[in-house]
């Protein structure tokens, strides 16, 4: 049996959710930022956690109709290169049913996320300037879907 769960996440796990947000990327998301929006009809978010207790990663999205839009997945650091990132992709295709089209958008920097994002068969369908900003600094964010 594996020693990570994957479930639903919900406002009361906005705080775990921000730590999480704020050790994976630059620029780090707040606790109300996360708790409004789980605590919204709209967003849902599925949690990666080590032997049911400590939150690894996540999963943020929206699902209109047959189309999710993923608002941002991350892994803990000391938890990536475990296959989480693509168990945490297929958790999410696998709960949520009858899905014609998942769409994210990542730093064009990123290479690790956008080697995941390919071989999970996403491609890449266009790029947004600037869109990404950390002070001064402004990079592109790179389009990909996966057409299911």
């Amino acid at each position: 049996m594996s020693p990570f769960q994957f479930k639903y996440l919900h406002g009361y796990d906005a705080q775990h959710m921000e730590q999480v947000h704020e050790e994976c990327f630059d620029v780090g998301w707040s606790h109300n930022f996360f708790k409004n929006r789980l605590n919204s009809n709209f967003i849902k978010s599925i949690g990666c956690f080590h032997q049911e207790s400590s939150l690894v990663g996540f999963v943020m999205f929206q699902k209109v109709i047959d189309i999710i839009e993923i608002y941002t997945i991350c892994i803990l650091p000391a938890y990536r290169r475990m296959g989480l990132g693509t168990c945490t992709l297929n958790h999410l295709k696998k709960r949520e049913v009858g899905l014609k089209e998942v769409t994210l958008e990542v730093d064009e920097s990123n290479l690790a996320a956008q080697k995941l994002y390919i071989k999970q068969g996403f491609k890449r369908v266009g790029k947004r300037k600037a869109y990404y900003s950390n002070g001064n600094s402004k990079k592109d964010a790179l389009i990909f879907s996966l057409f299911l």
